[in-house]
């Protein structure tokens, strides 16, 4: 429904995506929080939240080629409304499969939390360790967006130039791709980078923690996303050819915030249940669903913003500066995250040799 706005007027049109981004973010938070607050629960140990978080990264990346590169080449063959049904179809079903199969496994001993709603919200904003960690979710998350979103201007404006399409042979193959394919090509080589470098990223969340490793994420990401701006500059390379490498390494970063945050959220959510006696894993991954949310649309005007600086062949510089931001975002979040100190398994004695650390 996204692509079918009536044609009539902006003011009818922008009412009606208003309308459908409400109804989808709303559906999307009611469904995806209960979902993703199931991981304490299912998961206790850190290597069992470590192996579960890395499997759903396997599982999402698998919907994120289908998501992010065979949308592309829908939308050249086809058109968007094709492309949105057939992304609803499987994210439907998907996550259908996903509850009933955890469905089992969830203990149904827990007590629930018979406090209001406000007494929750506002002991959640106490916990210091989940007012270190949100920040820099959100900080890091948008410079993943930021860079999401500036890949197809970079296929139209910095690849393409002043041509529609741009032949490309492969194996003695021949074929051509629109601005739509090239899009697809270096959203797949951002997945490509990520999943190349899961096996050493499991390894090293397992010898030294889930949060040195998200740590170590944000920081690659400072020195590895402003070097987009020179994506297209290098002389006497193919622009496509660069282009797919300069993604190829700025893509590593990404796996920290595809992979740690809900594991490092269980930690978080443990750590308040030592402190308060009760398990509070809805209000948390709730509170992290809307703020994520809000840096979401946060980050469409920046987007907006930064367009104005140049977006075309001719003056691309808007378009470049997504990479410098996106760097700088990440350092927000890096610098944030220096005050966390939860280590990677949460009990009753660590949290004590903790505070007896900092104190």
């Amino acid at each position: 429904l996204f692509w079918t706005p009536p044609r009539d007027g902006y003011a009818a049109a922008g009412a009606y995506i208003t309308l459908i981004l409400f109804l989808q973010r709303i559906a999307g938070t009611l469904s995806g929080g209960p979902m993703e607050a199931l991981l304490p629960e299912v998961a206790r140990t850190p290597g069992a939240r470590v192996s579960n978080v890395a499997w759903q990264f396997i599982f999402g990346s698998a919907g994120a080629i289908f998501g992010l590169v065979v949308t592309g080449l829908i939308i050249d063959n086809w058109g968007f409304v094709a492309m949105g049904a057939t992304v609803a179809v499987l994210a439907t079903v998907s996550r259908y499969v996903g509850m009933f199969g955890v469905w089992r496994h969830v203990p149904r001993d827990v007590e629930p939390v018979r406090t209001s709603v406000t007494v929750s919200i506002r002991d959640t904003f106490r916990n210091d360790q989940f007012l270190y960690f949100l920040p820099t979710f959100v900080f890091f998350n948008m410079a993943i967006l930021l860079l999401t979103a500036a890949l197809p201007f970079f296929a139209d404006v910095v690849i393409l130039g002043d041509a529609e399409e741009r032949e490309l042979s492969v194996l003695g193959i021949s074929f051509t791709l629109g601005e739509g394919g090239i899009a697809s090509l270096l959203f797949g080589t951002f997945l490509l980078s990520v999943l190349l470098a899961l096996p050493a990223i499991y390894w090293l969340a397992r010898r030294f923690g889930k949060a040195w490793v998200y740590s170590w994420a944000m920081l690659a990401g400072v020195i590895a996303f402003p070097v987009l701006f020179f994506m297209g500059f290098v002389p006497g390379v193919d622009r496509l050819l660069q282009s797919v490498l300069f993604c190829l390494v700025a893509g590593i970063p990404t796996v920290g915030v595809f992979t740690f945050p809900n594991a490092i959220m269980a930690d978080i959510i443990d750590y308040d249940a030592v402190r308060t006696g009760m398990r509070r894993e809805a209000v948390y991954y709730g509170t992290q669903n809307v703020i994520e949310k809000w840096a979401g649309a946060l980050m469409n005007p920046i987007f907006a913003g930064l367009l104005l600086f140049g977006e075309t062949t001719a003056d691309p510089l808007g378009i470049r500066l997504m990479g410098p931001i996106a760097g700088a975002a990440a350092l927000i979040g890096y610098v944030f995250f220096r005050g966390y100190r939860l280590p990677d398994h949460v009990t009753p004695e660590t949290v004590a040799a903790m505070e007896a650390a900092r104190g």
